[in-house]
């Protein structure tokens, strides 16, 4: 079975309680579960409240062990009352929050007292049989880890394909935010290459956190016995006998393709990396150059690793950076959802009118979407759609991941940029002058400062977040609308400046940008109708042709077709009910195709 198979159960219990909590633990490690602790899982550096309530959210079953010292622990207590508002939004028979009774103390929540607790008071075994008699009973759940696994990679055909292609870069930098699918992605590559290569997954934890380590879990992996001897003096000695193991003791004549997967990597400390890359790697790439027919290929996942590239000198990584779902992607996992297993059924336009509301309220976001359709069997068809708010509680978890992970100059610039989807010195300047954006230095040091993040890329000329800036949108969006509103505002008065410069670069991408913020400006703002935003439309379109070649209109037409993002949001904010024929992204179109249609029958303006 692996990791991602194994039942989720989550130890909430009082610190005196320890002692028993890590009891359960270890015996339920044993029983093939995947058990969650605070003292064992949580990681240096992790944010303690955030990754808690992620692994609350993430188990199958909460145990709670209830005694004279947990009555008075607050956060034990707020981790009740977390389990307990999970449950209340299961079916009446579903069992979720098991009381663990390990004294005659009475709990202190009704709700508590309303559930058959296993006794551990006089005897464990007695409790542990209560407790495996529940745990392995999962067939409620069947099929749901098989058909939901499978959700990530409805978008990562082009990810797959350079990964698993003859001659793909034989280092591999996966990265991405929390929640992308970067564990996935490792299981779906070993998947396709175990039949001709010789595969290892290794995940940083609190038990492999060197290069030593690293060294041992892949000796041990490919078959060394666990007490031989793993005391390396240097990562390149540890280097020299992984590869040198690999050539005596694994290769093989039918099996010569070796693949390390480090997951994780986040975790490692800086010294720890670049011994890592610059030493341990590259000595077991030397070692394998004595057999001509050996290929070593390394992933190394993480969030926010882009700048191990500048750290590695000894061999070259390639990043691949994970990005949100699109629309298309987000309604084929909803499509292929197996919801029979739930009773439900979810006809086309219902599954439409679903799968924009994911796309909405997640921006995208793989973990958050997969949570949501997990947990979409345990609810009513009708009662799914009043639950917005906790579509964001789940996001809120990963946007403040992605903050805590941006340099705190950056913070409140990146959120206000999230506004807008492409951007460039200029606009960077005018937002700085207009005290949008506070900074002291120029607005091309700040440039410079953006592409240093990972989040922040080049393309066609502008500055892009394609990997956070839906999620930072959705967060601004919701917890501050008259801010968002002004950037919207101001942005819209800097691309009409724009597109009125007859010398501007790529006239038809700010057309295209000065629609997308007026379609916000419209709906948020305004509140007005779809009339309200395509009587916008000629007026655009009037002054991207003025003074240009009327051939432009197509290579608007053109990126309005390719814009996914664009449709969509028009799309939702102006669907009136109706999810047919691309309803009303259509309509803005013949509204393109008829101006250019007048303009070549007649007059430079429509």
């Amino acid at each position: 079975m692996s990791e991602s198979e194994k039942i989720k159960v989550f130890i909430s219990y009082a610190a005196e309680d320890y002692e028993m909590a890590k009891k359960l633990y270890d015996d339920l490690n044993k029983a093939g579960m995947k058990p969650w602790i605070d003292k064992e899982d949580l990681l240096s550096g992790q944010d303690w409240k955030i990754t808690i309530q992620q692994a609350i959210n993430a188990s199958r079953y909460f145990l709670l062990l209830t005694s004279k010292h947990s009555v008075s622990k607050g956060f034990f207590q707020k981790e009740q009352r977390t389990a307990l508002e999970l449950r209340d939004e299961l079916p009446l028979d579903r069992i979720y929050t098991i009381p663990v009774k390990l004294d005659d103390t009475e709990p202190i929540d009704e709700r508590v007292k309303g559930l058959f607790p296993a006794d551990f008071s006089k005897d464990y075994e007695e409790g542990w049989k209560q407790i495996m008699k529940v745990l392995k009973d999962t067939s409620d759940i069947d099929g749901v880890e098989q058909k939901t696994k499978q959700l990530d990679f409805v978008n990562r055909k082009s990810e797959l394909e350079i990964i698993t292609h003859q001659y793909s870069p034989p280092y591999l930098l996966i990265v991405g935010p929390l929640g992308y699918g970067k564990t996935k992605l490792f299981e779906v590559v070993k998947c396709q290459l175990q039949r001709q290569w010789l595969c290892v997954s290794i995940s940083i934890s609190k038990e492999i956190r060197s290069v030593n380590d690293i060294a041992k879990e892949i000796l041990i992996s490919f078959g060394k016995n666990k007490n031989g001897n793993f005391d390396f003096k240097t990562s390149e000695e540890a280097g020299l006998e992984v590869g040198s193991y690999i050539l005596q003791e694994v290769l093989s004549e039918d099996r010569k393709k070796i693949l390390i997967q480090i997951d994780d990597a986040e975790s490692l400390e800086d010294n720890s990396v670049k011994e890592l890359v610059n030493h341990f790697i590259p000595a077991i790439a030397d070692t394998l150059k004595d057999e001509a027919s050996a290929t070593l290929k390394v992933m190394i996942a993480g969030r926010y690793i882009t700048g191990w590239q500048q750290l590695s000198y000894e061999i070259r990584f390639k990043p691949i950076l994970l990005t949100p779902f699109d629309f298309d992607a987000v309604y084929q996992a909803v499509a292929n959802f197996d919801f029979s297993s739930r009773k439900a059924v979810m006809n086309i336009e219902y599954q439409k009118e679903f799968s924009a509301r994911l796309m909405y309220f997640t921006g995208g976001h793989i973990k958050a979407m997969l949570d949501i359709l997990t947990d979409y069997y345990r609810l009513p068809i009708k009662i799914i759609t009043k639950k917005e708010e906790k579509f964001y509680e789940i996001v809120k978890l990963v946007i403040e991941d992605i903050k805590s992970h941006i340099h705190p100059d950056l913070k409140d610039i990146m959120e206000t940029l999230s506004v807008v989807r492409r951007f460039n010195s200029r606009l960077l300047q005018n937002f700085i002058q207009n005290n949008l954006i506070k900074w002291e230095q120029s607005e091309i040091k700040l440039e410079d400062s953006l592409l240093q993040t990972y989040l922040v890329n080049r393309k066609d000329g502008f500055l892009q977040d394609d990997i956070s800036r839906r999620l930072l949108a959705i967060h601004l969006r919701r917890n501050d609308l008259d801010r968002f509103l002004r950037i919207c505002e101001q942005a819209i008065s800097f691309y009409e400046g724009r597109l009125n410069d007859p010398k501007s670069w790529r006239p038809d991408i700010i057309a295209v940008e000065l629609l997308f913020q007026k379609l916000l400006y419209i709906s948020y703002e305004e509140k007005g109708s779809k009339e309200d935003f395509l009587n916008t439309v000629t007026d655009i379109l009037n002054i991207l042709v003025s003074g240009r070649d009327s051939m432009i209109v197509m290579d608007f037409i053109q990126l309005l077709e390719e814009d996914w993002e664009f449709q969509f949001t028009l799309n939702y904010l102006f669907r009136e009910g109706n999810y047919k024929d691309n309803y009303p992204f259509n309509e803005l179109k013949k509204k393109v195709i008829d101006f250019s249609e007048k303009l070549k029958k007649g007059g430079q303006h429509a």
